[in-house]
């Protein structure tokens, strides 16, 4: 039985992710929403590892930022990984409508099973739209950890609407939740 879930707020410190309205940084964001997950998870029974803590990057460039976070999930053994971030549209987009929540995960196997119950209950408890579980083969979190991985779009932080919802407490505790019956499903802890 799955026992230790490590999570892992995307961006932080010198890579601030996308940016919102007002100056909203991803980075932020995705550790107010790990920092919601964890205790809820604690309190049913998971040991949670955060890759970060604080608005810090691990390493002097990306790709040892990225390295050492898969490093630090795989060496401390878990049993599944959920990195958390928020989505941003770009110049194709230029008023910024693209709204909604995505789920990645490599295809097929459990990473995917997990996703597909994490997306679930997303969709479910936030009522945003549902942009799909999706599977990729190129984010680093998702290839380069040795337990399932999912990577999270919480919303899109450059859309005025999801971007005031994510910095509501309430929304994240909502994310955090949704989240965390994902996970407790995927491992049999409840049932649908």
């Amino acid at each position: 039985m799955a026992r230790k879930v490590a999570l892992d707020p995307g961006h932080g410190g010198r890579d601030p992710g996308a940016v919102g309205p007002g100056g909203i940084r991803e980075a932020e964001v995705n550790l107010l929403i790990a920092l919601e997950l964890k205790p809820v998870l604690e309190r049913a029974g998971f040991e949670v590892l955060l890759t970060r803590t604080g608005d810090r990057e691990l390493g002097p460039t990306l790709a040892t930022d990225l390295r050492r976070r898969s490093d630090m999930v795989n060496d401390w053994g878990a049993d599944a990984c959920v990195s958390i971030h928020c989505n941003a549209s770009g110049t194709a987009d230029p008023g910024r409508t693209a709204n909604g929540i995505e789920t990645y995960a490599l295809p097929g196997g459990r990473a995917e099973a997990l996703a597909r119950h994490i997306h679930r209950f997303l969709v479910v408890f936030t009522g945003a739209k549902d942009r799909g579980v999706r599977t990729n083969k190129r984010f680093w979190m998702l290839r380069m950890t040795a337990p399932p991985a999912v990577l999270v779009e919480c919303g899109y932080v450059t859309n005025a609407g999801e971007c005031a919802l994510l910095q509501e407490h309430s929304y994240r505790t909502k994310l955090a939740l949704a989240m965390a019956a994902g996970i407790m499903t995927w491992t049999g802890e409840v049932t649908r």
